[in-house]
């Protein structure tokens, strides 16, 4: 999927975000960040997934994100909101090309209307925004 939707340029640098999937759990978070860091390594090495989700300090966030970077980010609302609220400086989301809203039922759903407005109001306009939900409502 990430290969037919353009985030297989190499990037510049490690620090270069391309991409970014959000979901409502860090369970879910997880799952996919497994599988997507499998898939990279068979397919498209030279970009780096991270993760971000809560129960982790943002200080240890910044710190791996600046050692290790990090070209699709996959996290909650709560914490993507944190580091675009916090971290402007640190981490940039200008050559962000691609947001993914998986469980978008659940997200907006949620009480996570506040924290997905502010992390959206911090990304580029110029995107491609992508919506999954696995049921009908």
């Amino acid at each position: 999927m990430l290969h037919r939707m353009n985030v297989t340029h190499k990037p510049k640098t490690d620090k270069e975000i391309q991409a970014i999937v959000i979901v409502p759990t860090r369970d879910l978070a997880m799952q996919i960040f497994d599988v997507v860091k499998s898939l990279l390594v068979k397919k498209l090495e030279y970009l780096k997934v991270i993760l971000f989700i809560g129960g982790r300090s943002l200080k240890e966030d910044v710190k791996y994100f600046q050692r290790f970077g990090g070209n699709i980010i996959i996290g909650t609302p709560g914490k993507l909101k944190e580091l675009a609220d916090h971290l402007p400086d640190m981490i940039s989301f200008k050559t962000l090309k691609m947001l993914i809203f998986d469980e978008a039922d659940r997200l907006i759903e949620s009480n996570y209307k506040q924290d997905l407005d502010i992390l959206l109001a911090s990304l580029p306009k110029q995107r491609r925004t992508y919506v999954f939900s696995a049921t009908l409502g």
